[in-house]
């Protein structure tokens, strides 16, 4: 590695916040089911894939960096799911667990700039 592309991390900070990533993750699943809510979907994907790189730089396990990454990819499948299926009920599932939305119009986190 070149060293001056390389800026080591802070391990307990990076610990940290993966620590409060897998705190909230339940929270995340129970917004999204409980509100219906497009902006916990949308806000949330980006807070996934900072885990899933956090988790490789901490050196977890791999099965916690591709929970992570599936998260995200979940997160992010619904929330396009949300906006394109207004006043639509779909199926989806966090984490496997699986729940209703109904689809509505909103404008925030779906541009394409992560």
């Amino acid at each position: 590695m070149i060293e001056r592309h390389f800026t080591p991390k802070n391990m307990a900070r990076v610990g940290v916040v993966i620590d409060r990533f897998e705190e909230d993750t339940a929270l995340i699943i129970n917004s999204a089911k409980n509100k219906n809510s497009g902006e916990v979907l949308g806000s949330c994907f980006s807070d996934a894939i900072n885990a899933f790189a956090q988790s490789i730089i901490a050196e977890k396990p791999s099965a916690t960096a591709l929970r992570y990454l599936t998260f995200a990819k979940e997160l992010g499948t619904a929330n396009f799911t949300f906006v394109m299926r207004m006043e639509e009920t779909f199926q989806t599932s966090l984490l496997g667990e699986p729940f209703e939305m109904t689809g509505a119009h909103k404008t925030s986190y779906v541009h394409t700039d992560i």
